[in-house]
Parts: C-alpha cells; structure tokens; sequence
C-alpha cells in the first residue's frame, strides 16, 4: 500500500501597524522611472512606476489623493496603495483600451493631501502599433 502524496499549505496574515512618536515629520516621495514597452503587438498594457519614500513617514496614495498617469488623451489611475519611510514600492497600472497606432507620451501626477498636485520628474515614451 502506497501512502498518498503530503500536501503542505502556508498561509501568511500581516497587519500594518503605524505608530505616532514625537520628532520632526520629514516627507520626501522621488517617483522614478515610468515604466512601458516601447513596442506592443497587443494589450493590456502594463506601466510600471517605482516610488521610493525617502522620508520617515509613510505615504497613503488613496483616491482621490492617488497616482494618475496619462498616456496621450487616456488617464489611468495606479490602485491604491502606501509606501513606508524610507522604502521603495513599484506599483503597475495596466492601459486595457490603448489604441491600435499610438505614439504616446505618458507622464505621471500625483494629488497630494494638501491638495497641490505635484509631477513625477522623468515622462516616458510608450509605443503601440498595429498587430499584423
């Protein structure tokens, strides 16, 4: 008689815990490269942005104070999400109705509690052309 095969399931639970401490609050957000194939022969398209938080606290981009790129005349909201102090994230948005030619530019903002919109430093380029 032959045993049958172990199977061995984990399951991981993590709860964010953020605690106030007294000191000076620095916030410095640097919004890297955005991130896109230059030629797709077909969709969606995935752009991808690296967020590094240079600061001591962390950063909530929850709308209506999220991320937002726009490529050509199309305006693409990143999911919501938080960077801790002093660490890096890349988050993806995916383009799922990009035109069958576009030579677009695609650029990053980025709506802040205060409500002053700031601009990611470095645009990129994404190219889509027909499939053959």
């Amino acid at each position: 008689m032959q045993a049958a095969e172990n199977v061995l399931l984990e399951r991981s639970i993590a709860a964010k815990l953020l605690i106030s401490v007294p000191g000076t609050v620095t916030r410095d957000i640097d919004l890297g490269d955005l991130q896109a194939p230059k030629i797709t022969s077909g969709g969606p398209v995935v752009l991808s942005l690296p967020v590094h938080n240079r600061g001591n606290v962390h950063q909530d981009y929850v709308r209506p104070h999220g991320l937002v790129t726009q490529v050509g005349e199309k305006k693409l909201a990143f999911p919501d999400f938080t960077v801790l102090g002093t660490s890096t994230r890349v988050v993806t948005a995916e383009w799922t109705d990009p035109p069958l030619l576009c030579l677009c530019r695609a650029s990053i903002s980025v709506s802040t509690e205060t409500g002053r919109p700031s601009r990611g430093r470095r645009p990129s380029q994404c190219c889509r052309f027909a499939r053959p």
